[in-house]
């Protein structure tokens, strides 16, 4: 049925509890495991601001390599893009990927956030026809991945 399955993370908390169930697909089905990370940059007046996302990325690089000595053919693709492009983004490094399903991780802010701030999610589902899994997140609050994040949610992975 998949061939290539795409988590994509923002390096959020909440983005990582998506990871288990696409962890677990990829398992299942003995398929790759694409992990896309879009840093997001802000445009202000005084120019490009992004925090430095080589953190995270260097947590998804080692849980690439934790994944395929685990059996689990796992990568990981990265972009940065202003916060208006990161739904694009996301969806231009899936489809170079060739994924054919998007599992990704929903904050649910709720209605007047998103109308306020946007969501990347509800965006995803709007513009695309690929198939989206979104796993809601259990906390509101967004905090950085670390690797004991990774630790954790790879321990409750098996699908």
């Amino acid at each position: 049925m998949f061939t290539t399955i795409a988590w994509a993370t923002d390096g959020s908390a909440s983005a990582s509890e998506a990871l288990p169930l696409a962890e677990g697909l990829a398992r299942a089905t003995g398929r790759t495991l694409t992990i896309i990370y879009v840093q997001e940059v802000t445009i202000s007046r005084s120019g490009f601001l992004a925090e430095d996302g080589r953190p995270v990325l260097a947590s998804l690089h080692r849980m690439v390599r934790r994944l395929q000595d685990d059996g689990v053919q796992a990568t990981v693709v990265s972009s940065k893009a202003t916060t208006r492009d990161v739904p694009r983004t996301i969806l231009e490094l899936a489809e170079a990927a060739a994924a054919d399903v998007l599992v990704i991780g929903n904050r649910g802010h709720g209605s007047l956030i998103n109308l306020m701030l946007g969501s990347v999610a509800a965006r995803l589902l709007q513009v695309t026809s690929l198939p989206i899994i979104t796993v809601p997140s259990r906390s509101t609050a967004a905090t950085p991945l670390t690797d004991a994040d990774v630790a954790a949610v790879s321990t409750r992975s098996r699908f």
